[in-house]
């Protein structure tokens, strides 16, 4: 990729005219975007903190803010870079949790810019144009299936996660895998959680971003409270504890070839 120096308003976005999400995510990967990171996803989440947020009555009209904020093509591309796998944007997202999966960059940017609270988001209108569609399906639950997760303990989650980590064929059967590095869970699919998306799994057993030790104030944590983060569901003094600033699934999939200035 082109760029005259590491500011975004350099990058040169030729050709992207148009294109949807797919194409969005092979360009990112044959440009090498993930080379960026270090200036670009800060930079990103500052733009996105700049934003004008569109009200209808006391609830955020999400399209219409993408629309109101996104007129030109280069906005737009600065968009489109909300809705790419972060792994296009993050060679290795442990090593740089803080803008990793877990992270809503536009919400991100919001809260940090401008004080508002992942919260106000649950309630806006086509939420579907602002959280990255992998995050959307994870954190937007069926209200049956929210209140069975939040009904389970910390000791069942533990459980799981234990079911989940251990190998259970070949020659390292028995072993366990990291919490810390590994993303998904496996072999759960008779537990209460094992028909729900393997990121919402991640959240709920602290596995990967959300382990006590790599997960951030601005990742969306706990489903019932998206500015909140739950203790750690085994106490460990090697922990790092995080203190918070205070600061239906497939379905969903069919929207990311639409863009909003389209509607």
């Amino acid at each position: 990729m082109l760029f005259k120096k590491q500011e975004i308003h350099s990058l040169d976005f030729s050709g992207t005219e148009g294109m949807n999400l797919e194409a969005w995510e092979t360009w990112a990967e044959s440009v090498n975007l993930s080379h960026l990171y270090t200036w670009l996803l800060p930079q990103l989440v500052a733009w996105y903190g700049s934003w004008t947020l569109v009200y209808a009555g006391d609830q955020i009209d999400c399209l219409e803010t993408v629309k109101r904020n996104c007129p030109d093509q280069k906005s737009r591309a600065f968009y489109m870079l909300s809705r790419i796998k972060r792994s296009l944007l993050l060679a290795t997202q442990t090593k740089t949790p803080d803008y990793a999966t877990l992270t809503p960059l536009i919400l991100m940017g919001q809260k940090r810019i401008r004080g508002v609270d992942y919260e106000a988001w649950r309630s806006a209108s086509g939420l579907q144009y602002i959280l990255e569609p992998r995050l959307l399906s994870a954190v937007i639950l069926e209200p049956k299936d929210l209140e069975i997760c939040c009904g389970l303990g910390s000791d069942r989650l533990i459980e799981i996660q234990t079911q989940g980590l251990t190998t259970k064929t070949g020659k390292t059967a028995g072993s366990r895998k990291s919490a810390k590095s590994t993303w998904s869970l496996s072999g759960i699919q008779d537990t209460e959680i094992g028909h729900l998306p393997k990121l919402t799994q991640t959240i709920l057993t602290q596995c990967w971003l959300a382990h006590p030790e790599l997960r951030t104030p601005y990742m969306i944590l706990d489903l019932n409270n998206w500015d909140s983060i739950p203790s750690p569901l085994i106490s460990n003094n090697l922990f790092k504890e995080v203190v918070s600033t205070s600061t239906k699934q497939d379905s969903k999939k069919d929207m990311a070839n639409l863009m909003p200035w389209d509607l």
